[in-house]
């Protein structure tokens, strides 16, 4: 499924939107937001931010059993096994463009056929 949007911004807005920074949580932009990553801020557009953390592992998951739904893994959640970098958002003033910014969400989803051969059935994995 893909999913976008545009949003229609002045020079300076855009400008302004590309390089802010957050040196605290409490630092507030009206189109971005931040989460603090070791000692540095990563800041993004408030319409990424998504408060949908489980999947449902079947398509008819009961939303009433905890059981078929699998949490939705964050490279941004505290797990120091994930290596996750910060990059530089810049401004070019020749081109009039934000390079950077995160701009979509990403998800991979591990998932397989399971069940009777003649009717199988999608099941995520993880």
């Amino acid at each position: 499924m893909i999913v976008g949007c545009t949003q229609d911004m002045k020079r300076q807005e855009l400008k302004d939107f590309c390089t802010f920074t957050a040196t605290s949580s409490d630092q507030q932009h009206p189109m971005l937001t931040s989460r603090q990553v070791g000692t540095d801020y990563f800041v993004y557009p408030k319409w990424l931010e998504t408060n949908q953390d489980l999947l449902g592992i079947f398509g008819n998951a009961d939303p009433l059993d905890r059981r078929q739904w699998i949490k939705i893994e964050s490279a941004l959640d505290d797990n120091p096994s994930t290596n996750f970098t910060i990059k530089n958002r810049n401004f070019i003033e020749a081109e009039n463009r934000c390079v950077g910014m995160p701009s979509r969400l990403r998800y991979e989803i591990l998932w397989s056929y399971v069940g009777n051969v003649d009717k199988p059935q999608a099941k995520i994995l993880r």
